[in-house]
Parts: structure tokens; C-alpha cells; sequence
């Protein structure tokens, strides 16, 4: 059975799992959450669904939920998602949005997974160790291989949210403010102008005024242009002395040209 992978990535843990996993399942094909949105993609022929996301505030970031309320689920007779965290599994509402957004079409989610990789929540906390990354990676390209077998046989795998009333009203509370997030970031005299923050934005939500970027309030914040910027212009109050990540496992390249 022919399997569609859609996923949404900031700097780069969810395309590497989306990536990963293709090439575990024959006849798959992968295709970015803002590409289907942007360009009002279709699709036929294809048995399997896996949405690949990273958890934002306990849930869905607000992308992924737009997604799920304007996709056609009719044809996919098995339907997964696999959410990215720092965590091994933590507080979390995606099953049950999952499930209200499934029901119109009579259709049940399939499976759930979650995946450990290094965390990139800089406006909270700094970088793991290397040695933890190192493992998280590691142990991340094993559970892509067994997820793999498991949708390639359409079994079932259901996960259940941990604190779902506690986690759905704290994603759903962030998500009203997100787009206006951007609204925080400080841009230093370090800035050459060089443009990578556009560039690397999954939504577009960055133009260049006289070389210098400018935020349009559509962020989803996925701070992909505070870690991006090789001279650490981008900043908020708290980031300032906190490293940057992006994932050591695929280039720039790949995520400015499948966004």
C-alpha cells in the first residue's frame, strides 16, 4: 500500500523523522504540510497517511491543526501521526484533536507515536548535552524503523493523551496568540542582511526592508530564524546567551527548498 508522509518542520527534527521513514516504507512519498496548504495539493492513491510534527505548547502546532481541518481524509484507510518533542512523553492533546477533525469523515486515527529528539525550545532552556543528542539519535532512527513496519502492515498503535483536558486548553490558549509571537523578536546590529531568516521559514512569515528582516504576524513559532541566523541577530529577552540548534542530520538546503 502506497503511504503519504506530510510533515511540518521548524529546524529540521520532523522533516529527518518524515525523511527517515521514507526511506523505510516502498512507495512512499514526502511532502510538506505548507506546500499542501500553499499550493492547494490533492492527492490519490495512496493508502497511508503519517503527519510528522513537533509538539508546541503540550499540542498541535497552529499549522498542523489548519491542516487538519481543511485536508481530505476520505480516501486513506490508515491514518498516523508522529509528533517530535525533548521529552519522552510528555503532557500532550494530540490524539484527541486528532480524533474531533477525523470524525466528519467517519474515519478513527490509525496510531500515535511520539519521538525523543534533542529539544530546541530556546525561549525556555539551552541545548542538550552532546552526549544526549548523540543517544536520542541513535535511538530515534530505531523507533522510525519499527513505526515503519507497523504502518507498512496498517496496524494499530492508539495513544492516549497524558493530561488531555490540561494539555487541550494550554495549546489551544497559546495558539490564539502565536501568530503575533513574532512581535517578542529583537534584531541586533549583528545582522549582515544575509537573508537566511526568510529563506528558512517554513511559512513565509519574513521579508527583507533595506536587507534587514521584517515579521508579518502570521509566525507559528517555530523559531527557526532565531537558531538560523549565523551571526545570532534574532533574539528574544532570553535567548541571547543560549546556543543555537538545528538538526546536525540534514542540511538548510533541504528545508528552504521542500518547505
Amino acid at each position: 500500500m502506497s503511504t503519504l508522509i506530510t510533515y511540518f518542520s521548524g529546524t529540521g527534527n520532523s522533516y529527518f523523522v518524515a525523511d527517515k521513514l521514507s526511506e523505510n516504507i516502498t512507495d512512499s512519498k514526502v511532502v510538506s504540510i505548507t506546500k499542501i496548504l500553499r499550493d492547494k495539493l490533492s492527492f490519490t492513491n495512496y493508502s497511508n497517511l503519517v503527519i510528522v510534527y513537533p509538539i508546541y505548547y503540550v499540542g498541535l502546532p497552529l499549522i498542523v491543526e489548519n491542516f487538519l481541518k481543511s485536508f481530505n481524509f476520505e480516501q486513506f484507510s490508515s491514518i498516523y501521526y508522529i509528533c517530535t518533542s525533548g521529552d519522552s512523553d510528555g503532557l500532550n492533546c494530540s490524539t484527541t484533536k486528532f480524533a474531533k477533525f477525523l470524525k466528519k469523515y467517519n474515519k478513527q486515527l490509525t496510531g500515535g507515536f511520539n519521538i525523543p529528539l534533542p529539544g530546541n525550545y530556546i525561549l525556555m532552556y539551552d541545548n542538550d548535552s552532546q552526549e544526549i543528542i548523540t543517544n536520542k539519535f541513535d535511538n530515534a532512527v530505531k523507533n522510525v524503523i519499527q513505526i515503519a513496519n507497523i504502518v507498512t502492515s496498517g496496524k494499530d498503535n492508539f495513544k492516549s493523551d497524558n493530561f488531555g483536558f490540561i494539555s487541550l486548553l494550554a495549546n489551544s490558549l497559546w495558539q490564539r496568540t502565536v501568530y503575533k509571537s513574532d512581535q517578542k523578536y529583537q534584531l541586533s546590529e549583528n545582522c549582515t542582511g544575509c537573508g537566511i531568516c526568510a529563506k528558512v521559514c517554513p511559512v513565509n512569515n519574513i521579508e527583507l526592508i533595506n536587507s534587514k528582516p521584517n515579521w508579518k504576524h502570521h509566525c507559528e513559532g517555530c523559531l527557526a530564524c532565531i537558531h538560523f541566523c549565523p551571526e545570532k541577530a534574532i533574539n528574544t529577552k532570553t535567548t541571547y546567551d543560549r546556543e543555537r540548534y538545528k538538526n546536525p542530520k540534514i542540511s538548510i538546503n533541504d528545508l528552504i527548498q521542500k518547505k
